[in-house]
């Protein structure tokens, strides 16, 4: 954030020169007095100070010359109150927000482990995770000004407020990383083929380095490090590199990667031997992290509108209501694979899983239908395909698996690979 001797006066109506003299800075009233000599308004006319666009440009000009950056704040603020100008404050809806994206993420974490009871499966790491991520992100504080003009903040607030940007800065940047982490090892649980779960190991590896390097930077974005809460009333000496191009530059690789993580499941369902639309339905129910990248690009637009604010209580608001949003949707798209667990437990219909008879799944080949049976190994399930081989086993963990895909015993003592749109229940 920029200096904010650059900041918009554009409501430096000042008041009556008799009260003025008396409340606003000296500075802001030698500016006062230098316009009123070339105006039609006298010193006492309020109504005609406030609308008099000449003499504000005139005065707006002289006191960001002359005065302070809290010599200015408090003469925009004074100005404001004599003129009767709106109060804008989005506080009420940045906090609302936040209950509300708090409380779906909290019922997410809960039905992920009742899912996980319902199921009698073993807690896993991806679990944990969830819950760390959970708990740093709905503890970040939401107030200290966020959503006010910067005007209308004490002056210790905005202290505050650009130290609660500082502290939420590398903490964003690992919490985005963990979500990535949290569904590829996810994907470690489904996935068995060897090749493939060096690819996952790989760029979880790219994850964290990522995350780290990126929170790093963020963290030591000013030298010394309070110049980045200290730097708005130019009194403090320090200096700091472009928070702008961190800030893109991180959400900008945090939308690759987040692209990547999309992608990479569906190259694996792509080959398994499943019916177009089935494959589709599988597709969808991996696609759910879409709506992470989706709000990524969301937040790096709202980026645009903050790159040089001299008003950032005000500005960075919105990035700060897609960064929550953003974050509390990775939680609630990681746990939504366990939503259907408790779906079918409340509505056994939706558990329907298609049986022998039908004709995308029988032993025989039927309108060109790949036949695709194999022996049980100890490591997993090994079927041909063609000219080449697909290895899946079942993992330590394989019932997330079981709400798209069913493994189920034939009478000949091999395995069919039955799409089910249930869980092994």
């Amino acid at each position: 954030m920029k200096g904010l001797t650059g900041i918009a006066v554009g409501i430096l109506a000042l008041m009556p020169l008799g009260i003025a003299q008396s409340s606003l800075p000296s500075c802001a009233t030698a500016c006062l007095d230098s316009a009123l000599q070339n105006s039609t308004c006298s010193a006492t006319d309020q109504a005609c100070i406030c609308a008099d666009a000449a003499l504000n440009a005139k005065v707006s000009i002289c006191v960001q010359s002359s005065c302070n950056v809290k010599e200015q704040l408090t003469t925009i603020n004074l100005s404001s109150i004599a003129c009767s100008a709106p109060v804008r404050n989005k506080a009420e809806v940045y906090r609302n927000l936040g209950i509300v994206f708090y409380t779906l993420s909290t019922m997410s974490i809960a039905l992920r482990f009742i899912a996980r009871f319902i199921k009698g499966m073993p807690i896993w790491y991806d679990d944990w995770l969830m819950v760390l991520i959970f708990l740093v992100t709905n503890n970040i504080p939401v107030n200290n000004g966020v959503g006010q003009d910067i005007w209308k903040v004490p002056f210790n607030s905005i202290t505050k407020f650009l130290l609660f940007l500082w502290v939420i800065g590398p903490i964003y940047f690992m919490e985005i990383s963990l979500i990535k982490i949290a569904f590829l090892l996810f994907y470690l649980r489904i996935f068995q083929e060897e090749r493939f779960r060096r690819i996952l190991s790989a760029f979880i590896f790219v994850n964290i380095v990522t995350g780290i390097a990126l929170a790093v930077v963020s963290f030591f974005t000013c030298r010394p490090i309070s110049y980045y809460w200290n730097r708005w009333d130019m009194e403090h000496v320090g200096h700091c590199v472009s928070s702008q191009a961190i800030a893109f530059a991180g959400a900008g690789i945090g939308i690759v990667l987040d692209i990547v993580t999309l992608i990479l499941p569906l190259t694996q369902v792509w080959n398994l031997p499943l019916g177009l639309k089935k494959r589709i339905g599988v597709i969808l129910m991996f696609s759910v992290g879409a709506f992470v990248t989706i709000v990524s690009i969301l937040r790096l637009k709202s980026l645009l509108t903050v790159a040089k604010s001299a008003n950032p209580t005000w500005d960075f608001v919105e990035g700060c209501i897609w960064s929550i949003i953003e974050l509390d949707v990775g939680i609630i798209c990681a746990c939504m694979p366990s939503f259907r667990i408790i779906l079918i437990r409340i509505f056994p219909r939706l558990g329907s899983t298609p049986n022998s008879s039908d004709p995308q799944f029988t032993t025989g080949n039927q309108s060109g239908m790949e036949v695709l049976q194999s022996n049980t190994t100890k490591s997993g399930i090994s079927y041909s395909r063609d000219s080449g081989n697909y290895t899946m086993k079942p993992a330590q963990d394989d019932s997330n698996f079981m709400q798209c895909v069913e493994i189920r015993a034939v009478p000949e003592e091999s395995y069919e690979l039955v799409l089910a749109n249930t869980t092994d229940r």
